[in-house]
């Protein structure tokens, strides 16, 4: 049966006492490692007086037998008492005047420092992991997401005989990660304006896992074959959000189209609020500040072709918003009360067409508007 990682996390603490359990994706920070040492040392600690208490009352019975077994005991108890109750592990120490860099592996270094020399140590990292697939690991559109099913449907075929599972981590533009993606091609991390861009700044690094064997499977456990570690820069990221976004609206609108049920309108309408408001209210221009002043590609030239992917991807996304407004047009008849809304979206969606045209695609793309005959 499937279990609640909070469940889980409850099982791995009943399987070792005393361990801190975090789940993220990151390596473990000092302080995280610290404050894990801290409640592990409690914790023996606890345990330590709980054995002291034993023996002492064995000790008091007079086991004339047992009698020298137990005072070992109780001078090794003794001193690993003193030595919790007098060990200092310090606090993180940064370098002064370092940069981010140097100050990242400096703590780096301490943790490890510290792990090594705390043997009542015990943390335990959980990952979550998403399913995935290889074409995605390849920076490929999976071939389902051509394909005009809902995603009820498709999660079928996605979530059977996996082998690739992904966890993903944000990087700071400053990290030795990143740095070292742009020295190996030979090119720079894009500056940043005077206003901070969320979609400029946004590298993220994929770690895909690969299992022995597919799953779901009888097995409880598989093994690991292979770990794959892979950097997406800002644009890769951008084209990756808004094919995800194009799959979940295709969704929404099929099934909108395929039932009478009003409420099965609910998804398509959040959908194409989301995606037409946002856009309208600064989407848009976003996207022009991080992509398109011209400093991007100066600084990542080798992104030249995902420029062609984006705008491609945007005007995909155009034609399905368009038959989405169409399919919430069809159905107004099942909540007459929609209207207000659908005027509003048509409005905002011929505002996003200009935007579009003027700003990313230029080039003229009213016949969009054209089509769609309200």
């Amino acid at each position: 049966r499937l279990i609640s990682v909070r469940e889980f996390t409850s099982q791995i603490k009943g399987f070792f006492p005393g361990a801190k359990v975090v789940n993220t994706t990151d390596p473990p920070k000092f302080k995280v490692v610290q404050q894990a040492l801290k409640e592990n040392l409690q914790w023996r600690e606890k345990e330590l007086k709980l054995e002291l208490a034993k023996v002492q009352k064995d000790l008091a019975r007079g086991k004339k037998s047992e009698e020298n077994i137990l005072k070992i005991k109780l001078k090794e108890i003794t001193k690993a008492l003193v030595e919790i109750e007098n060990g200092d592990h310090g606090d993180l120490k940064s370098p002064p005047g370092g940069s981010d860099v140097e100050i990242m592996a400096s703590e780096a270094a301490q943790v490890d420092a510290l792990i090594k020399s705390s043997p009542y140590l015990k943390l335990i990292q959980i990952t979550t992991l998403t399913v995935s697939n290889t074409q995605e690991m390849q920076g490929k559109e999976h071939h389902l997401s051509l394909v005009d099913a809902t995603m009820r449907h498709k999660r079928y075929h996605y979530e059977n005989d996996i082998e690739v599972f992904a966890y993903t981590r944000v990087l700071k533009p400053t990290s030795p990660s990143v740095k070292k993606y742009c020295k190996e091609r030979k090119c720079t991390v894009p500056p940043q304006g005077s206003k901070r861009n969320e979609y400029r700044d946004l590298w993220v690094q994929r770690v895909f896992v690969i299992t022995q064997e597919p799953m779901p499977t009888v097995r409880r456990r598989v093994p690991i074959k292979d770990l794959q570690h892979v950097i997406s820069t800002p644009l890769h990221n951008a084209v990756i959000t808004l094919r995800k976004k194009n799959e979940e609206m295709k969704s929404a609108m099929l099934a909108a189209r395929a039932s009478d049920e009003p409420n099965d309108l609910v998804p398509l309408t959040q959908n194409l609020s989301g995606v037409i408001d946002a856009a309208v209210a600064g989407g848009i221009a976003n996207y022009i500040e991080a992509f398109f002043d011209g400093t991007y590609l100066e600084s990542m030239p080798m992104e030249e072709p995902r420029i062609s992917k984006f705008k491609e991807t945007l005007e995909a996304q155009l034609e399905i918003l368009n038959k989405g407004l169409q399919t919430f047009h069809a159905k107004l008849a099942l909540n007459p009360n929609l209207r207000p809304l659908f005027n509003h979206l048509q409005t905002s969606y011929s505002k996003m067409v200009v935007q579009l045209a003027k700003g990313i695609l230029k080039r003229d793309i009213t016949v969009k508007i054209k089509k769609a005959n309200y």
